[in-house]
This record gives structure tokens, C-alpha cells and sequence, in this order.
């Protein structure tokens, strides 16, 4: 077997900001690619799903991303990955959602059920009851609760629906069974996806088609080893939200001649990376434009964990209480330090506070990216850098 190639750390952070359009933004027309190459835009905040797409993409701002939301449809909201919100391009729900069918269903766990007051057949049958429930006008959460209550003849399931946010409709959601509409007086609204996406294939019960589960997995790996690699299989596995590293390991091992082993000097173990991107991996550099990254970044959410990205005393600063990711600086292609902003009348101010002291120039980018910022966000800009 031959030796892993080793490359340095800036190596690394160049290739992923190359890959993930944090090196330098691309024009508005190339929006849905940019969506589908970083697998995704969280969204558990809606506007920190434009802040990602601001950060990549040139003249981005809420008006922007709603349209293709609600009005084209080209994007689609669903949970997705580890159960989180997620914009995806819709004409690939078929690959994600099948993608999440090689993991056990969750309401196969009995942990699950009983933490959702429901027994497996009432379960199953408010599977089974949503593709009907859903074959009409989005229904709101109240609407679709009662509408399976009725459908199943229990009160169980319309309980379960109504006071456990996401935890019940999750597990369809992500299996292609139900996506978001748009809001009906603030309120949130539910469909099926062939009653919502116009030109996206859909099996009769309204799932959106896509490959078998286990190509599906693949050619999400492949993409995850491309904007996030290299890897590890347990960095995979928390990523994808399974439990089990030794499924992601397959999955990779899975692409065969596709991968090798690349090692990041001063660690022990190698990573995987494409082979095919071995050469850029090599020919990368770290990016000398700072990025303001917004709370929930994909990037961030993704890379965590990961030394060559995150330098991990700094990590309680990023991965606050109750699953807030923190607004992160981006220099060099690392987490360099955080970020907040507050509206004050027609201000925004906005506050960077770097990890240590800022390299030459560096200020003035960041300068550069808060007014991009206040463009984005509206409100005249008040910036402070500690």
C-alpha cells in the first residue's frame, strides 16, 4: 500500500473554502449550485440560510432566497441531515430523501415511541395516514394534527403532532413524505411534495423518485468528501446524523479507487479524500478574504469538531447551549472568532470579537464584510472590532 500524500492544514481550509464559494463569490445565477455543492443550507433560522447564501453568493438578500422558495420552487424546505432544517434544490429531494432511507426509521426505536406517547401501530398508522391527509391545500401544524386524528381514530397521534415540534413529522419529512409550504398568516404549512413541486417526479403516494437508497448514499458521500474533505468516517457519521461510524466508514469504503488516504501534518491518523482532488488539494491556498459567516453556517455545523478548522478551546465559544451555533469570522479558511449583530432603530451594529490578534489587513476585509452585511440585512452600518 502506498503512502498517503500529506498536505498542510492552510492545504486543507483552502480546497474547502475553493469548494464551498468562501474564496470568492460567484454571480446570483449560480445560486442553486452553490446550494447543492455545500450539500444544503441549514436553515432552523431562515435568515441565517440567506446569511450562508450572502456569503457565497454575490447580491443575495431575503427577497432573493423567498423567491426561489416560495415562488419558483426551485428550492425546497425540509429536515433533512441529523433531522435540522434545510434548503435543498428541489429537482435533488429525490437524492436526499433517499439517502435517509439507509438509516433505520425512528419511529422504529421504542425510545422514540415512548418519548412521543405513541405505540408502533398508532405509529404506523399516522405514517400511512399522512400521504392522505396531505393530498389537497397545505395544511397547516394545528389542520394537519386534527386531520390525522381523524384519519386514525385516536387522539394519540393528533397529541404527538401537536406538542412535539418537528419530532413526528421529521421522520416523514426526511423520507421524502412531506415538505414546507409557505406561511398562511405566519402560521407555518405543510404539503406533499408533488402537490408543491412543479416538474419533480413523484411516486404515487407523493414522494419525490430518486435513486435506490444505497446509490443515494454514495453520491451523497462523494459530495460531502467534496466541499468537507478530507475526513473521517466518524466526522461523516456526525455530519449525516447516524450514531454508527462504522456505517459511514462503509459508505465510504464503498466508492472504492474513488478514495484515498490523505495525511494532514501533525496528525497520526489519515483522513479520506476524492482522489480526484488530490492535485487541487495539493495546488490549494487559504484564502486571504475574511468571511462573516452567519449563525448555523453549513460550514461551520459541519466542521466543528475538526482542528484544521476550528481550533477546539475555541470551541464552547462556537457551539453555544441548546444547539445555537455562534455567527463565526472566517480568515485563512478558520474559525478565527465570532460575530453579533443588533438592529438599533435605523443602526445595525455589528461586533467581531477575533480569537487573537488580527494579521495585517485583515481589519479592513472585515470593514469590506460588514457593509456587505448591512446591505444584506438593511440598516446603516455601526461596526466594532475587539
Amino acid at each position: 500500500m502506498s503512502e498517503p500524500v500529506v498536505v498542510t492544514a492552510a492545504q486543507v481550509r483552502g480546497l474547502r473554502a475553493a469548494r464551498q464559494h468562501l474564496a470568492g463569490r460567484v454571480a446570483q445565477d449560480r445560486l442553486l449550485d452553490v446550494v447543492r455543492v455545500v450539500c444544503g443550507l441549514h436553515a432552523q433560522v431562515f435568515s441565517s440560510a440567506v446569511l450562508q447564501a450572502a456569503a457565497r453568493v454575490e447580491e443575495v438578500d431575503a427577497a432573493v432566497v423567498r423567491e426561489l422558495l416560495w415562488e419558483r420552487r426551485t428550492l425546497v424546505k425540509t429536515w433533512a441531515m441529523r433531522g435540522t432544517l434545510h434548503l435543498l434544490p428541489a429537482a435533488e429531494l429525490g437524492l436526499w430523501s433517499a439517502a435517509q432511507r439507509v438509516l433505520p426509521p425512528r419511529w422504529a426505536s421504542p425510545s422514540w415511541l415512548k418519548a412521543n406517547g405513541l405505540t408502533a401501530s398508532q405509529a404506523r398508522g399516522l405514517y400511512e395516514a399522512l400521504p392522505r391527509v396531505l393530498d389537497g391545500a397545505p395544511l397547516s401544524r394545528e389542520a394537519l394534527a386534527a386531520a390525522i386524528g381523524d384519519a386514525v381514530g385516536h387522539d394519540a397521534a393528533l397529541e404527538a403532532a401537536m406538542h412535539s415540534w418537528g419530532s413526528v413529522l421529521k421522520p416523514a419529512a426526511m423520507r421524502g413524505g412531506m415538505v414546507f409550504a409557505d406561511d398562511d398568516e405566519r402560521r407555518v404549512r405543510f404539503t406533499r411534495p408533488d402537490r408543491w413541486l412543479a416538474g419533480v417526479a413523484c411516486a404515487p403516494d407523493g414522494t419525490p423518485v430518486g435513486p435506490e437508497p444505497d446509490a443515494a448514499i454514495l453520491e451523497v458521500t462523494r459530495r460531502w468528501l467534496s466541499a468537507y474533505g478530507p475526513g473521517t468516517r466518524e466526522d461523516l457519521a456526525r455530519w449525516f446524523g447516524t450514531p454508527s461510524a462504522a456505517s459511514a466508514g462503509r459508505w465510504i469504503a464503498a466508492l472504492g479507487d474513488e478514495v484515498t488516504d490523505v495525511l494532514v501534518e501533525g496528525e497520526a491518523r489519515p483522513r479520506k479524500a476524492l482522489a480526484g482532488d488530490v492535485a487541487a488539494l495539493e495546488a490549494a491556498v487559504a484564502p486571504r478574504e475574511p468571511r462573516l459567516l452567519g449563525a448555523f453556517d453549513h460550514h461551520v455545523v459541519a466542521l466543528l469538531r475538526d482542528p484544521v478548522a476550528l481550533a477546539q478551546d475555541r470551541r464552547p465559544e462556537v457551539s453555544r447551549k441548546a444547539g445555537w451555533i455562534t455567527p463565526v469570522l472566517l480568515l485563512s479558511g478558520a474559525m478565527a472568532g465570532v460575530w453579533r449583530h443588533e438592529r438599533r432603530g435605523r443602526t445595525l451594529d455589528v461586533e467581531v470579537r477575533p480569537f487573537r490578534r488580527l494579521p495585517r489587513g485583515a481589519k479592513a476585509g472585515i470593514a469590506e464584510e460588514a457593509e456587505r452585511l448591512a446591505r444584506v440585512l438593511g440598516g446603516d452600518l455601526r461596526l466594532r472590532v475587539g
